[in-house]
């Protein structure tokens, strides 16, 4: 699992009971960091470059939730690597890009998905809660606005 941040690696966490987060990888950022974030997660196999995590044999499903520029270079080199890729919503900065990575999953043979990892976090499941309970009556419409605190990365 490769993430940028703690509550997104923590949001793209096992999706299934009998998964779980065995490596993770901070690339950009020191060794430090990525064994202080593999404290966080409770994970002893930790790496600061994309590589040596790629290397291991008992990875079997990478999870790349890493600002979108740095999309092509991660999914591309772990579908290279054979490895199965779940892919943080944009997959890529454009749609040359998004094709690029699904031509080479599909050359591989790898199974891929692109999902919406945030949807499991903090924020947005109490607005789940709020809006299931109906504390705003009846919702029927939505706006969302983000915005990209640090544009420069």
């Amino acid at each position: 699992m490769w993430g940028s941040s703690g509550s997104a690696s923590s949001g793209a966490g096992p999706p299934l009971p009998t998964s779980r987060h065995c490596a993770h990888c901070r690339t950009w950022r020191s060794g430090r960091s990525a064994r202080t974030a593999g404290e966080a997660f409770g994970v002893r196999a930790v790496f600061s470059d994309h590589a040596s995590l790629l290397a291991q044999s008992d990875i079997d499903l990478v999870a790349v939730t890493v600002k979108v520029p740095h999309h092509r270079e991660l999914v591309s080199a772990a579908l290279a690597a054979g490895k199965p890729v779940y892919g943080e919503w944009r997959l890529g900065r454009d749609i040359d890009d998004a094709r690029a990575m699904a031509a080479l999953a599909a050359g591989q043979g790898v199974p891929t998905v692109v999902g919406l990892q945030v949807r499991q976090g903090p924020a947005i499941q109490f607005l789940q809660e709020l809006l299931g309970g109906g504390y705003d009556g009846e919702v029927l419409s939505t706006t969302m606005v983000g915005r990209q605190l640090n544009p420069a990365h």
